[in-house]
């Protein structure tokens, strides 16, 4: 267990924060293959079983 960050992972935080910040609002279209195959490693790793098919929608105009 990690109890403390060291100085050099405290300064990449704000790197980290804004990388994901900016994945997170993105509103460009995801690589749907790509985010399938993440949730379903997630759930093997979790030792559930991963859906067995994905609903996607086309983005709100």
């Amino acid at each position: 267990m990690i109890n403390e960050l060291t100085p050099e992972q405290e300064a990449l935080l704000p790197v980290y924060r804004d990388k994901w910040m900016a994945i997170g609002l993105s509103t460009e279209p995801c690589d749907r293959s790509a985010a399938e195959s993440a949730a379903r490693a997630a759930y093997e790793v979790a030792g559930l079983e991963p859906p067995k098919q994905f609903v996607w929608f086309d983005r709100y105009p």
